[in-house]
């Protein structure tokens, strides 16, 4: 990747524009450093979601080493299709989607629907006979109908006497903190949920996994 960063660069200053400096309505002010991100958004926007972002002509890491998006994300797709979650895999790649297109507030929406469906998805798995259509009926039953519960109390994932602000509740708010089309948004807040999303997803699923292979 650093090789094409570099390529760019060396045709934009062979045309002259290694001073250029723009404004864009979007973007605010463009310059030399940055350009490459703007004129291949969507790779860029991929880029950031795998954990890198192209700063100053080098590509660099935004993440500790020991988080590895780009994985974590592929291995949440074989999940996925594994229980047959379509829907649910349908919304992370619209979300996935928008997210390249630099459609913040449409990702957003996006990121959101998927953790729902994916909690009905799991509550419909493991509890079949209660058919559940929203995320705060399947947190519930995931919560004290499921035997043994999915979400834990003794992680603070749900309500209990010493955890008022569960894990769960705060993280669904986050998704939606001016409901599932703010209408503002950003790029780095739209890129914060997805990965916050990917990884709350993927220990789910792998927590669904070893539920299955201990029964």
């Amino acid at each position: 990747m650093q090789f094409v960063v570099e390529h760019f660069y060396r045709i934009e200053d062979r045309n002259g524009n290694s001073t250029y400096v723009f404004y864009d309505q979007h973007f605010g002010r463009v310059s030399d450093s940055n350009s490459f991100s703007y004129k291949f958004l969507s790779l860029a926007n991929s880029l950031k979601r795998d954990g890198y972002v192209v700063m100053d002509r080098v590509v660099k890491k935004m993440l500790p080493k020991d988080i590895e998006e780009a994985q974590t994300e592929n291995q949440l797709n074989l999940f996925l299709r594994k229980f047959g979650f379509t829907i649910s895999k349908g919304h992370l790649e619209q979300a996935i989607k928008n997210h390249s297109q630099g459609n913040w507030a449409g990702a957003n929406s996006q990121f959101r629907a998927f953790i729902e469906s994916l909690l009905m998805d799991i509550s419909n798995y493991i509890i079949p006979k209660n058919t559940c259509e929203s995320a705060a009926k399947a947190i519930k039953l995931l919560s004290h109908t499921a035997n043994p519960p999915f979400l834990k109390s003794e992680l603070n994932e749900i309500e209990n006497k010493n955890c008022t602000n569960p894990f769960i509740e705060a993280f669904w708010k986050r998704l939606h903190p001016e409901g599932s089309h703010p209408g503002l948004s950003d790029e780095n807040d739209c890129t914060f949920r997805y990965h916050i999303t990917i990884v709350v997803a993927y220990y789910f699923l792998q927590r669904l996994t070893s539920r299955i292979n201990e029964s």
